[in-house]
């Protein structure tokens, strides 16, 4: 009975080592598909242009992550200049720095504003995969914090469902989603 026991024991832990190594070549086929370049915003109007440079000049990160975007294709000198400016701030938006950090990491890959430098590339690429990933193994493991952060990547970007889980999420534990009050930059730091 106990050798058949550590048999069973045995096998559930290979199939669960077979499972988590499947997870993981998943998550990195997923991570490869996440970071296909460029996710451009090549549809802004002028009058959208001249506020995010009004707000990225002010510092505003999501604005020089904007700009960086916008500029990818069409001019690698800028693209560049606001990617390197935002990736290289200790951001209070993991997911901005991360996709800044990621830009930068695509602008020396491509030589866009920039010699081409591989090494550059693999530092930055890598940075900014590490960031979203250690944002969303926070948020993964209940912080609260970081369910929000998640959840405003989500929205941003369009997918509803995958935003509301993480409210959701993030709610169950407890994070008081503020009714009727102003949001504060408290609601979204880890």
């Amino acid at each position: 009975m106990a050798s058949n026991l550590r048999v069973l024991l045995i096998l559930t832990a290979i199939v669960i080592s077979a499972l988590s190594g499947m997870a993981n070549e998943q998550s990195l086929a997923k991570q490869n598909e996440r970071y296909s370049w460029p996710p451009v915003d090549s549809t802004l109007s002028s009058r959208e242009v001249e506020d995010l440079h009004e707000s990225a000049d002010s510092g505003d990160l999501k604005a020089q992550v904007k700009l960086g975007r916008y500029y990818f294709s069409s001019n690698g000198i800028e693209s560049f200049r606001w990617f390197k400016k935002a990736a290289e701030k200790a951001g209070d938006y993991p997911f901005d720095t991360a996709e800044a950090q990621i830009g930068l990491g695509w602008c020396y890959k491509e030589g866009k504003g920039v010699e081409k430098n591989e090494a550059e590339a693999e530092k930055w690429l890598r940075n900014g995969a590490e960031l979203e990933t250690k944002t969303r193994k926070a948020a993964e493991l209940g912080n609260a914090k970081a369910q929000v952060q998640l959840a405003f990547y989500y929205a941003l970007r369009d997918n509803g469902i995958e935003s509301f889980n993480w409210f959701k999420q993030a709610a169950e534990n407890r994070h008081v989603v503020r009714q009727g009050k102003k949001w504060d930059r408290s609601d979204f730091l880890l």
